[in-house]
Order: structure tokens, then sequence, then C-alpha cells
């Protein structure tokens, strides 16, 4: 007999069903792995699910082996549920695992269809339909049509779909969101995946439309359907949602949809645009111009020199082809379908391991790039489909292509080239579990099966081809690169890369540029001809290929990369010393940091202490805000890595932009005006005084701790935060230690008017130049249409940077920059100059900006702000700084 098992993430709820279930079929195994482990002894259990539960309530439900049970049916609630239901599969013997099914059906109804179905005697594939169509009899009855055309979220066959015209507004149970999306580069795979994820969190059917392009309606619960809307920067979203947490719902991919890059350490969307611009504009600078005798010219894509032999993904000159489908089923189509998931697994299990080696080398913002590509092989937009196939009797080899075929035919079809460039990504993966399935499928004995190389061949995710040694550096030849190709990358080993197509955008690519590879993309087909084992000079920043290049081109390319290396070297090697200018001023050169890893990374990289530590990510994600003693712990962790480093941490800097669900704010007609930063600490001075509360303790205990107000327009507004943090202090019974200062981030303008009253009132002011640059030119940087004019270079934003250090000068404060201007190597001496004394960038910039300091000289540099001061532009700022420093010996 079948046993049958209820996964959710309430115990009680779990536990109902099964009570329920039981009252139709009393013979039935039926067990409930419902919520995860209590807090603390007697307390309920908590919402969540736990693998080791499911996989020991599957245990349960097959009964003493003497029993010959039928198998088990495992139904699942909606999100996690679903996960943990699949990692119990992995966790139990593989014999096991073959006679447990996942059920793509509803919870209640499918576990009362089940156990009446397993109570008849049915089979394993029989009781797992009979749960799929649970809800047919309520649909009979209220009318409908099938449960996909609910909207309802389904879970391991995907069975999902945007509700019915009929059911949409105005019916009364929808509601609404029109807003325009401000994300950096719209709704491209990050983004788009935070999207889905958010979407699918929570109980709400969700509906998304592009009201720019006049999409049709998209489920928010697929990600191909959300990233094949095209929705790009400045595109008009609607969003619908209907059901207990539709309002949630709504807020979360608003938030989602319209957040800013935080500030200069973080990796903004023009940040990581500037690449792909330099590298288009040195395409086009190169246009017509033909590459020397025998070589290739491609684009640009990551900076750098290589000289090495080359070495191709694949055998044939085009690379290895399609893996082989089998077009018939070998078993029922629920056993096609357990054998697609168990394909996906692997292959989910491999972009696991890759995200995790690829975080430790690049951090966790470029890794989330394969966290789209792991969404992808659970989407209902490409499981659907797959599902129906195998149903009507295809394999499930041939669902699955068939199924990703269209959507990468739907991504190829995107005016955008960003979003286009998703198609290869998508393909890779579908290639990978057709692999896995090639691999399963073929007899063991038969010397058909794909031996795993040959699986990763097919799946383009090998970095070191067998025939390059492991000890060999070599140039990565291939027709295109993947993201699991570059995030398996050896920098040590694979010098350069060379692709027959693509382009900057693409996701290979930007790994590439974060993994300081060089690299040239759309070569073209000649390079497939090249033979591997070529000896080659690959030009990253100039784009150009130089197959078999004659002695003298080589020794020349040689000595360039040489030069470069020592030059970056001898930056890291001192960048652990102080950056003092060559009359002798010390300059601080600090992190912008997330949390503790950071801190950790930070100081590997020579940093001097932390600069801002960005805390909203504490209070995103998550149901409510962290208990004051979780916050704790937060600060802790980033101070002790520090050891001893100054340490500012920034309050709480969210709002309407980048909303908490959990404080039901409204959204608001511009969130860049509203309640945000401090504002939004003041009208919560509950969640405002714990943080504090947190800080003053962490100061207690560490020294050098300090503590910076985000978004002060008014002196009054300062006032205010001051008393909170008297009353934290009073309430904490803390004595801060040492180096403990209190600080305000000057990014409106009005504060930078007013800077002479704030510094009598702090110990620092810390200019946030990017908020400051786009309020004071009334440009959003995020916007490709003014874009060009958010130059902090502006003489209208030096004034203010001027005014704010001669104020400050005044009163004995020093002042900060923690913006994008305090890397930027022209802003450097400027900012210097005005009398800037800590300079707080992203991690990798510390040694380049320290260097950069070093060549200075405070009283040169203070002639030359006074020069930019009087210019009219941030292009004649920008030809001041290139001017002095060919005038300057030390340049040279």
């Amino acid at each position: 007999m079948v046993g049958i098992v209820v996964v959710s993430h309430s115990a009680r709820l779990a536990e109902g069903v099964v009570e329920l279930a039981r009252e139709m079929a009393g013979d039935v195994r039926i067990e409930a792995a419902g919520g995860i482990d209590p807090p603390a002894a007697g307390a309920p259990r908590g919402l969540g699910t736990d693998a080791v539960r499911v996989m020991e309530a599957i245990e349960a439900a097959l009964g003493p082996a003497a029993d010959e049970p039928a198998g088990v049916l495992v139904l699942m609630d909606l999100g996690s549920a679903v996960l943990s239901a699949e990692t119990a599969l992995d966790l139990l013997d593989p014999a096991i695992a073959d006679r447990v099914r996942l059920a793509a059906a509803p919870l209640v109804e499918g576990a009362v269809a089940a156990a009446v179905a397993a109570q008849a005697g049915q089979s394993l594939d029989e009781v797992a339909a009979e749960a799929r169509g649970g809800l047919g009899p309520k649909l009979a009855h209220l009318g409908g049509g099938r449960p996909a055309e609910t909207g309802a979220r389904a879970d391991e066959s995907g069975s999902v779909g945007p509700p019915r015209d009929a059911d949409r507004p105005g019916d009364a149970s929808w509601q609404q969101s029109r807003f325009v999306v401000t994300v950096a580069q719209g709704l491209h795979a990050r983004p788009a995946a935070r999207f889905v994820r958010a979407a699918s969190e929570l109980d709400a059917v969700v509906e998304v439309e592009n009201a720019t392009t006049g999409s049709a309606p998209a489920s928010a619960t697929s990600l191909n359907a959300i990233a094949t809307l095209g929705v790009r920067e400045g595109h008009e979203l609607i969003v619908r949602a209907r059901g207990p947490e539709a309002a949630e719902a709504i807020v979360r991919l608003r938030q989602i949809a319209t957040e800013r890059a935080e500030s200069a350490g973080a990796d903004s969307g023009q940040d990581r645009l500037a690449p792909i611009l330099r590298a288009r504009q040195g395409s086009a600078d190169s246009a017509g111009v033909d590459a020397p005798a025998g070589g290739l010219r491609g684009i640009p894509s990551s900076p750098g020199i290589a000289i090495a032999p080359l070495r191709r993904i694949g055998g044939g000159a085009a690379g290895v082809g399609a893996p082989p489908i089998a077009e018939q089923p070998s078993g029922s189509p629920d056993e096609e379908w357990a054998a697609l998931g168990r394909a996906r697994r692997i292959v989910r299990d491999e972009i696991a391991a890759r995200h995790e080696r690829l975080a430790a080398r690049v951090g966790g913002e470029e890794a989330e790039i394969l966290d789209a590509l792991a969404l992808a092989l659970d989407d209902p937009a490409l499981l659907d489909p797959a599902r129906a196939a195998i149903d009507a009797g295809r394999s499930a080899g041939r669902g699955w292509a068939d199924a990703t075929a269209d959507m990468v035919g739907r991504y190829r079809a995107l005016a955008d080239d960003y979003q286009r460039a998703r198609a290869d990504d998508l393909d890779d993966v579908a290639r990978r579990v057709l692999a896995e399935l090639a691999e399963s499928a073929a007899p063991p004995a038969s010397g058909a099966a794909l031996a795993p190389a040959a699986r990763r061949e097919i799946g383009a995710s090998r970095s070191r081809p067998e025939s390059a040694p492991a000890d060999s550096a070599f140039i990565l030849l291939a027709r295109d690169l993947t993201p699991l190709d570059a995030a398996g990358l050896d920098p040590a080993t694979v010098r350069g890369i060379a692709t027959a197509g693509g382009g900057p955008t693409s996701h290979g690519a930007i790994l590439a540029r974060a993994l300081g590879v060089p690299a040239v993309v759309g070569l073209g087909d000649a390079l497939l001809a090249l033979a591997d084992g070529t000896p080659a000079i690959l030009d990253g920043a100039a784009g150009l290929l130089l197959p078999d290049p004659p002695d003298a081109t080589r020794e020349t390319y040689r000595e360039r990369r040489d030069e470069a290396a020592r030059a970056a070297a001898a930056t890291r090697a001192v960048a652990h010393e102080p950056a003092l200018t060559r009359d002798r001023v010390r300059i601080e050169v600090a992190a912008n940091i997330g949390g503790a890893r950071e801190a950790a990374e930070a100081v590997a990289a020579g940093a001097d202490g932390v600069g801002l530590m960005r805390t909203e990510f504490a209070f995103l994600d998550r149901d409510s805000a962290p208990s004051e003693d979780e916050q704790v712990a937060i600060y802790r962790a980033a101070g002790e890595a520090l050891a001893g480093r100054p340490l500012v941490i920034r309050t709480l800097d969210a709002g309407a932009d980048k909303p908490l669900p959990y404080l039901g704010m409204p959204p608001e007609q511009n969130p860049f005006l509203g309640v945000r930063g401090l504002r939004l600490g003041l009208a919560r001075p509950e969640l405002l005084a714990a943080q504090l509360r947190a800080i003053v303790r962490v100061a207690a205990e560490l020294p050098n701790v300090k503590l910076m107000f985000p978004m002060v327009a008014t002196v009054e507004e300062l006032r205010a935060a001051r008393a909170l943090l008297h009353g934290a202090l009073e309430q904490s019974g803390a004595t801060p230690r040492e180096g403990f200062e209190v600080g305000v981030m000057v990014e409106v303008p009005a504060a930078a008017l007013i800077a002479d009253h704030l510094a009598a009132a702090v110990d620092f002011l810390s200019l946030g130049t990017n908020d400051l640059t786009q309020y004071v030119l009334a440009a959003e940087r995020g916007n490709e249409h003014v874009a060009a004019l958010a130059d902090g270079l502006h003489p209208a934003v030096l004034r203010l940077i001027g005014e704010v250090c001669r104020a400050a000068d005044a009163h004995g404060r020093w002042v900060g920059v923690c913006g994008e201007l305090g890397a930027d190597p022209a802003a450097i001496p400027l900012l210097t100059g005005l009398g800037v004394r800590e300079l707080s960038v992203a991690a990798p910039s510390i040694p380049a900006v320290k260097a950069a300091v070093r060549a200075l000289d405070t009283t040169a540099a203070g002639e030359l702000a006074e020069r930019a001061l009087a210019a009219e532009s941030a292009a004649a700022v920008r030809a001041l700084v290139v001017e002095s420093a060919g005038a300057d010996p030390a340049a040279d």
C-alpha cells in the first residue's frame, strides 16, 4: 500500500491535513513533516521545513520492509517545502528514493484524494494522478478551468499560470500597483531572481505586466516569464496580486524593482555598466580597423594581457554538439518525470557548489548570477510544458529540450542586448540537464553511457581541458563562455579567454572581469579554426588575439604585461601601509561593507578601517526586524574582524525605495524624496532605539566604534536622533570605549549648506556623494537619459564638498567620503585638496586608492581644487586633472 507524507511550513497545518486524510483512509500510513525545531524546550515548533524531518517521515511511511510497501507520495505546501523534500530524497538511500514521488498536487485536497486511492490499493503512479486531480471536484462545483488557470502556485510539476482574464481587475479581490522600474538595467537575471523568490515565498497569486511594451500578463513565480517581459530601467510595471499576503507581495516586489545601489562599496548598476560601455566604446573606436596581419579583432571584455597557448573547450572546431536525446520514453510518465527531476537535482548541486566557490573568490554579489541559473531549473514556464509533453507520451529529454528551446527562442527575440544574452545561459543549463538524462538512460555496460568528462564537455562546463596539464597556463578558446564556465575558472591556469561569440554583457564576461581574467569576445568563427596549442597573445583592452606572433611582438607584449604586473604587485605590497601624501599628510583609506565577512576581506585588502557599514541588510528579506541581540552579534562580528580599526556603523537607511514589509510602509510617489534614512528612524523611534542600543553595547566592548545617521537634512532631525542616542545609553547602561564618535552623512544639499551647524553637534561628517550628486544636479544616475549629467566632479558638487570641509575644519571635525567618488582617480586629488581626510571605497579598490594618495602633494592638490571650483563643467574639471597629472613630475 502506498504511504503518504504531508510537508508544510506549519506543524499544526501538516498534522491537521494528516488527521483529515486518516478520516478518509484509516489503514494508510500517513505521516506529517511540518515546522522546524522550537527555539526552546517546550515551545511550539517554528514555521519552516526540515529536510531531515521529511526524510524520517518518508521512512516511517514506508513501514517495515516485510510489508513490501508500494512507495511513498509526498505532498508539499509551497516554496522551501519543495526544496526540503528534494533534499530529503538526496539524503535517502537511492533504492528508497526511487520509490518516492513528489506530488504536484494541492495539499489538502491532494492528500485526501491520495489517501482514498492508496486505501483502494492503487499503484504509486495512480495515487499520484489522483492527488494531482484533487481540485477537480471543487472546480466542477464552483466553476473554472484546470487548476493551472487559477494562478495558484504549484510544486514540482510547476503547474502555474497567470489568472484568467475574467478574474483580473475589476475583480475586487485583486490589488494592483503601477510604478516605474529604477533598478539598474531593469529586471535582468539577479533582480529577476530576487523578484521570483519573493513572489514564491508569499501566499498570494501574483502576475506582472510590462505596461511600456504592452506585454501580456506573466506569472511572478516564473523567472523566465519575468525575464522575457524585457523589463528595462525606466519601464512602467504593473503588479497585481490577490490572496492573504497580496499587499505584502506588492510591496516587496515594488521594492526589488525600484531599489537603487547603496554606496560606493555596493556593486551598482552603473559600476557594472561602466566596463560594458567602455568595451562598446573600444569596439566602436576600432570598427573598421583591421587587426594586425594574422590577428583577430573582437570586442574588449576584460582588460589585461595574456601570453600562452590556446586550449579549447570540447574536441572539434565547433566544440561539442548537443547531447543525445531519447525520443521514446523508457518508462511511465511519472518515471520519466522522476528521471527529469533527478537530472535537474544533479545540475542544481553543481551550480550550488560553483556558487559557493565563486562567492568565496569574488563575493556574493557576483555569485548571484548563478542563482538565476538554479531558479531556471524549477521554473514553471519550463516545467509546465515539459510535464505536459511527458504526460502526452514524450520522453523526459524531448519534453525538456522542446520546452527550453522555446524559452531560449523567446530570449533571443528580445530587443535588449543584455536580456538577449541570457539565452545562452539558459541553453547551457538545459544542455547540462540533457547530458545527465543521457548518462542515466544508457546501460552502464553498453559503452553508450557518457563519461562524466564528456557530460561536462556537452554542458560546456570544463574550464581545464584534458589536453592541458594542470600546471600549464593557457588561453581558453570557446564558442562562448557561460556563467558556469566562468565560475569554474582558475585564474592561475586560465590566463585569458577568447570566444567566437558572445558580448561584454554576457554573464560569463561579467564573471571573467570579476575574476580579473583578460577576455576578448565576438572574435568570429575564424577563432574556432585555430589549432589547440597555438601560441597566442590576447589583449583584453584592445580586443585583439594574435596567433603565432613574431618574437618581437611577443617581447613587446611581455614587457607591457610584466610592467603592469609589477605596478599592481607593488601597489598590493604596500596596501597595508598608511596612505601618506608626499608632504606626509595621512589620508585614511577605509572600506564600505555589509557584514563581518566583508570586514575581513577589507582588512586583507589593506583597509585602515570601515568607513561605512550598511546595516539594512540585516533588516531585509525577513518577516520582522532583527532583535537587539541579533544586531549586537552582527556588529560585534564586524568589529572583531577589524581588530581595533575604526568601524563606522550607519543606522538603518531604508524607506519606500527599500521598504521593509513588516513595517507596513505605504508606497510613495517619489521615494527618493520621502520617508527614508533618519526620517524613517524618527518616524519609528522604537526601531531606531533598538539599533542604537545594539551599537552602543558593541561600542562598550570594542574600541573605535562609531555611528552615523543617514539622510540628515535639518538640525532638528539631528537633535532628535541624539536624544534617542542619549536614551539608548541610559537604557543599556553601556559606556562606550575610546574612539566612539557620532557623525552624519551629508547627502542632501541642505545638509551641506548648514554644515557649520551640523559640525557643531557631531564628531565627523561623511559625504555620500552618490545621492548628493543626483540631488544637486537633479539627475538620477540610473536613468540612461540623464546619467551623464550625474558626475560628482561637477563644480556645483565640488563647491558643496568644499563648504562642508571648511565648516568641519572650523570646528575641528574630520570629513570622509563614502560614495563612488572616493575611488575615482580623477577625484582623489580634488577631494584631498578640498580637505577630505578619509576615503571609504570598495575593498578591491583600496590598494589603487592608497597608491593615488601617495602620489599627491596636498598644497598642489589644494591649488588644483581651487581651479576646479572655478571651472564651468565636469568635463572641464576632468581636463584640468589630466593636464595637472601630465605636468607633475611625480606622475611620470
